[in-house]
């Protein structure tokens, strides 16, 4: 009786490498592509009627007030007295910094202005620059009643 394994009675197959012969690989025909659309649609910024804005003109500016301009992109160093300064010919009335609850950062401001037409120049502040960044401007938002009564 044999003491090892039936795997012991045959050799082991040697690996054999694939053989590769130096032809000239096939010529794929591939049809051109269409160029892609763009990934979004391009941001619009500006007045809505009137004057030389830097962006687009298809903001609506509001026939009553209050007219809001809320302004983005503010370093965080931004003081309340820079922003009066740059909106100086839009009359600002109020401004209201916006700041993050925890960090305490600046995270924009609404500049109340006293007309429609302060509120297109103000507008066309997009992209000025003020202490490093180009800011972004757009029409904002009457403040809304918080707490209180709610009408019922």
């Amino acid at each position: 009786m044999a003491s090892g394994s039936w795997a012991d009675d045959e050799p082991d197959p040697m690996p054999v490498a694939p053989s590769y012969s130096r032809q000239a690989a096939p010529v794929v025909t591939v049809a051109p592509v269409a160029a892609a659309p763009p990934s979004a649609p391009p941001r619009n910024h500006g007045p809505s009627s009137g004057g030389a804005g830097r962006g687009g003109d298809n903001k609506t500016v509001p026939e009553k007030g209050p007219w809001i301009l809320f302004v983005g992109n503010l370093s965080y160093d931004v003081q309340e007295s820079d922003l009066r300064n740059e909106f100086k010919d839009c009359n600002p009335t109020d401004v209201r910094l916006l700041r993050h609850k925890d960090s305490d950062r600046l995270k924009g401001c609404f500049i109340e202005l006293p007309s429609a037409d302060d509120l297109r120049r103000g507008l066309a502040h997009e992209g000025a620059l003020l202490r490093g960044r180009a800011l972004h401007t757009d029409v904002g938002e009457a403040p809304r009643h918080s707490g209180g009564d709610r009408g019922m």
